[in-house]
């Protein structure tokens, strides 16, 4: 399981800004998980593309626990349960491509959202 751990707020922005691009291509935003070594710290890639728009890609710093992953999930339901989180932080349980994600509110077990993974073409 790879468990990477964001900004909330950062995640949001990211979110947010890659639902514009995604519109056409039924919202579906790549999520890339690094985790980081001795020299850079480890972070998250939201990216999503548009035939009319263009591409759109945002880097958040992230602490990640676990093995690198690409996973595509539908941005538009990733921003809905982001703007309802009140922490500081969140955390994203991911284990394959092929498998929900879990979003969890770092400090606060009350609180769990599966969000289902999208299929996208190589």
């Amino acid at each position: 399981m790879t468990r990477t751990v964001l900004g909330t707020a950062e995640f949001l922005k990211a979110c947010k800004t890659a639902n514009i691009f995604a519109r056409e291509s039924s919202n579906t935003a790549r999520v890339q998980v690094s985790p980081g070594n001795e020299i850079m710290p480890g972070y998250a890639t939201i990216a999503a593309t548009s035939a009319e728009t263009g591409d759109n890609i945002a880097q958040v710093d992230a602490s990640v626990d676990g093995e690198p992953i690409e996973i595509a999930f539908n941005v538009k339901y990733m921003t809905d349960v982001l703007s309802v989180m009140d922490t500081p932080q969140v955390a994203l349980e991911t284990r394959t491509a092929r498998e929900p994600g879990v979003l969890k509110p770092v400090g606060y077990d009350g609180f769990r959202h599966v969000i289902m993974p999208m299929h996208f073409g190589r």
